[in-house]
């Protein structure tokens, strides 16, 4: 397995006739011996993974036995019927859930269409496999890629071609190509047994490319188009296509109308329950209102949408609604406010892979800051965009300021992209704090009691941190993270149990744990690297390992 797997894949690589049970206790039996260690995934999820060196110890006696058990087709197949069954779920409605589920089996899905490449004979499973790719993977070159070598390994006809083409024009056109994306939309529309589905995605993806060249009567026109054939298979698409429809215009007279629309189809998803259209429609009607000049209504408009993201704890979603903050508040209060917020989506994309995705935060936060007239913050902000060309459904907002930093300085060319998030890091500085709700941590220390470790003090009774005898400020929530771990020292504090204690009942993302576990290492003087004070359990949580005297 070149990735953390379930129960459910597991059982149907073994090849089992039994009931998963008995897949259950084998790899109950490889964890008491140390070769299979678990780990969580999305929702709290038990995941098991293979050590490296056990895997490619069973990787040379399938190929020394030639499989002859068939474990890369049964592998294939398993990926075969989890792509069929999570489209189908998409189709229903395309929530938070079956996007993180893509998101989780990403590799998998990956690998098994590799294998694909390899040994079949027709395109029909790798087909398969890739329509789960119509979502945002936060791998988009690579999946591009993979759309390529599948065009360039079979020149036969398959079922779900014309399908697989209309994804691969949106996989493409993510990772930056619009070009090819036409192309490949264009041929999925022309092709003999193209369904509903293929023509909607490819006018879906001509809507964008046309949004993005600013021909928003084309945009509409493939858009609509969209829409009416979403409506006789999936209402869920259906409203998304709608909201894209009015959220594509760039035109003041229209953004009333636009907004219009978007209340509605916004209201329509909520008592839906489609967390993704809801917030789809919030980041259109900013757009809209930043249209009309109402810098207000679109600040509370991504004030929702930032708290919708949060809880729904997708990294696109994260990541898109901290862009769209960070632009609003350039425009409506100048470069300080917003950059913590490009800060926020920078680190959400890079968590997950998605270069193209950094690259677009990045373009946009190089936008603001020449917008609020920070121009050399603007030059050394550019100076660390990757060069990918990677695309946004959503409308830049300072498309005019990014292409007189293309006219001025020429596109995006950094040698390291190490170096360069580093540096762009120091620039932006530390990420935002949304501790105004916290709910305090329950520490069995005696509150009115200081506790002592290193250079450091954790002041219980006045809620401070101080370091070398002078106060470290910190916000609520990275108090409440700190004296929980401080409480436990010595124990592993498991990420579910901190969402528990410090958040309570409300919904965030791991990025903004990960953002709080980063500023207590940065008030108590420890760091990621070292890890002296606060250890990263990977997989389970964090231990608080420094020596303590209360």
């Amino acid at each position: 397995m070149p990735a953390p797997f379930d129960l459910a894949l597991a059982h149907a690589v073994a090849g089992e006739t039994a009931l998963e049970i008995d897949s259950l206790d084998r790899l109950s039996s490889l964890i008491d011996a140390s070769l299979v260690s678990v780990t969580q995934g999305p929702e709290g999820a038990t995941r098991y993974r293979l050590l490296d060196s056990i895997r490619a110890f069973g990787h040379e006696m399938l190929v020394e036995c030639d499989d002859p058990d068939g474990i890369d087709d049964r592998y294939v197949d398993a990926c075969v019927s989890f792509a069929d069954q999570i489209v189908a779920e998409a189709l229903e409605a395309f929530t938070p859930g079956v996007l993180g589920r893509i998101r989780d089996r990403f590799v998998h899905l990956a690998a098994a269409i590799t294998r694909s490449l390899e040994t079949d004979e027709s395109p029909a499973r790798a087909y398969r496999m890739f329509l789960p790719f119509y979502g945002p993977t936060g791998a988009r070159t690579e999946v591009a890629e993979l759309a390529r070598r599948i065009r360039r390994r079979w020149d036969v006809s398959a079922p779900l071609e014309a399908e697989a083409w209309a994804v691969m024009g949106m996989s493409t056109f993510l990772a930056g190509d619009s070009d090819e994306a036409v192309t490949l939309c264009q041929e999925a529309l022309a092709h003999p047994d193209g369904t509903a589905l293929a023509k909607m995605i490819s006018h879906r993806v001509l809507g964008f490319t046309a949004a993005q060249a600013h021909e928003t009567e084309e945009a509409r026109h493939h858009l609509q188009a969209a829409v009416d054939l979403a409506r006789g298979f999936s209402e869920s698409f259906a409203r998304e296509l709608l909201i894209s429809w009015a959220a594509v215009s760039i035109d003041p007279a229209e953004a009333p109308a636009s907004l219009e629309v978007l209340d509605e189809a916004a209201a329509d998803a909520a008592r839906n329950d489609e967390a993704v259209n809801v917030l789809w429609a919030a980041l259109g009607s900013a757009f809209q209102h930043v249209l009309l000049d109402d810098l207000d209504a679109a600040r509370r408009t991504v004030d929702a949408a930032v708290v919708i993201a949060e809880r729904s704890g997708f990294p696109w979603s994260v990541g898109a609604a901290h862009r769209s903050m960070a632009g609003v508040l350039a425009m409506q209060e100048g470069w300080t406010p917003a950059a913590p917020h490009f800060r926020m989506a920078l680190e959400v994309t890079v968590s997950v892979g998605d270069i193209e995705g950094a690259a677009v935060t990045l373009r946009a936060a190089a936008g603001a800051a020449l917008h609020a007239g920070e121009q050399d913050l603007a030059h050394s902000i550019w100076a660390t965009v990757p060069p990918r060309r990677g695309q946004s459904v959503i409308q830049s907002l300072f498309r005019t300021e990014e292409d007189r930093l293309i006219a001025d300085l020429g596109p995006p060319t950094p040698i390291d992209l190490a170096s360069s998030l580093a540096r762009v890091r120091v620039l932006l500085g530390p990420g935002p704090d949304t501790a105004d709700s916290a709910v305090p941590a329950a520490a069995p220390t005696p509150a009115g009691q200081t506790i002592r470790f290193g250079t450091c003090e954790l002041d219980l009774a006045m809620q401070e941190v101080r370091r070398d005898g002078e106060r470290v400020h910190v916000e609520p929530q990275v108090f409440d993270v700190l004296a929980l771990l401080v409480s436990r020292r010595g124990t592993v504090v498991t990420k579910l149990e901190l969402f528990d204690e410090v958040w309570g009942d409300r919904f965030v993302s791991e990025s903004a744990l990960s953002s709080r576990i980063m500023a207590a290492r940065k008030a108590v003087g420890d760091s990621g690297r070292t890890q002296t004070v606060i250890r990263t359990v990977h997989g389970k949580g964090f231990t608080f390992i420094a020596d303590v005297v209360v």
